[in-house]
């Protein structure tokens, strides 16, 4: 008789026979604070890693890319994908995924590459805790992020400096650098298990700008980090990814871009049917190894009862192609 844990498994391996899963990261790190959830500890991603390794077919975006456009969706594959460009996908994630032979992709945040400055959400996340915890000192309205994240990048700054000095507090004194170097980046480009990708110029909701500020933050995001590296970055992320943060106009200019994948933040599971420039993905967060197996199980049944947030024809599957 089957364990509850190999009953488990099994429901899994059934599911994944059907298709792909994604898997979406943000950060590999012991941190104190994490208003956000987007970390998970080196310890919680090695046990999740352990857990792939051991009970799926592991591949990069690039190559599942190629199967969704032969008309493929490669059984039981499991892919690991991490946002934004944190160093601690360098530092900490790097050696786990060698440990285990594990490929990922890195979508690169590309005007955060080597900078001082932490990202804006972690910067507004310290202001609000420094207004928290300063007396004298109006709150923070919390619906900050909400707004933040609908602005040009010119726009998000000053509101960010102003904030910074309703508070007192130096801007630059607020959090340590949490983005890649250039180096680092460059070490992750040329490792074996690492395809990176684009994930913008300034991770603005693309949704909310117009088409010529669309344009600018995917084809110039692709084309720095192209410039970097010396090759093509064929795979893109949408920053937020969800359904109101990206549009048909969006993904028009992801493919004419020159963008073979793009992925969402949408759950679900990468079929045949799936449009390559959104896939769904499953968002991942600070779990045990048997909290991870749990949820793999729950999103299993969730993703059997949704559609892709995309399907596309075959003729339109070519087009990509």
């Amino acid at each position: 008789m089957k364990t509850a844990f190999q009953e488990q498994v099994s429901r899994i391996l059934a599911w994944c026979r059907t298709g792909a899963c994604i898997l979406a990261y943000h950060r590999v790190a012991e941190l104190a604070t994490d208003h956000d959830q987007l970390a998970v500890t080196p310890e919680q991603f090695r046990q999740q890693m352990s857990i792939v390794r051991r009970h799926y077919r592991v591949m990069g975006v690039a190559d599942l890319t190629a199967a969704l456009c032969r008309g493929q969706a490669p059984g039981r594959a499991m892919v690991v994908t991490f946002d934004d460009g944190y160093a601690d996908n360098f530092t900490h994630a790097l050696h786990i995924l060698e440990e285990f032979e594990v490929p990922a992709t890195v979508f690169v945040t590309a005007d955060m590459v080597g900078s001082a400055r932490a990202f804006w959400w972690d910067e507004l996340d310290s202001l609000i805790s420094s207004a928290g915890a300063a007396a004298g000192v109006g709150p923070v309205p919390q619906d900050l992020h909400s707004v933040l994240k609908t602005l040009p990048a010119p726009q998000r700054d000053r509101m960010l400096r102003d904030l910074a000095a309703r508070q007192g507090v130096a801007r630059e004194n607020q959090l340590a650098r949490t983005a890649l170097t250039h180096t680092q980046l460059k070490q992750l480009a040329a490792h074996p298990l690492i395809e990176i990708g684009a994930h913008t110029l300034s991770h603005p909701q693309l949704s909310a700008l117009n088409p010529q500020e669309q344009d600018h933050e995917i084809t110039q995001g692709k084309r720095v980090i192209e410039a970097w590296l010396g090759r093509s970055v064929n795979s893109f992320s949408y920053p937020f990814g969800g359904r109101r943060d990206w549009n048909a106009t969006t993904r028009r200019l992801v493919q004419t871009a020159g963008f073979s994948a793009a992925c969402t933040t949408v759950p679900g599971l990468v079929t045949r049917a799936c449009d390559p420039l959104a896939l769904p993905r499953c968002l991942v967060r600070a779990w045990s190894g048997a909290a991870f197996q749990q949820r793999l199980a729950a999103f299993s049944q969730e993703a059997k009862r949704m559609s892709p947030p995309w399907k596309m024809s075959r003729g339109a599957r070519a087009r990509v192609a």
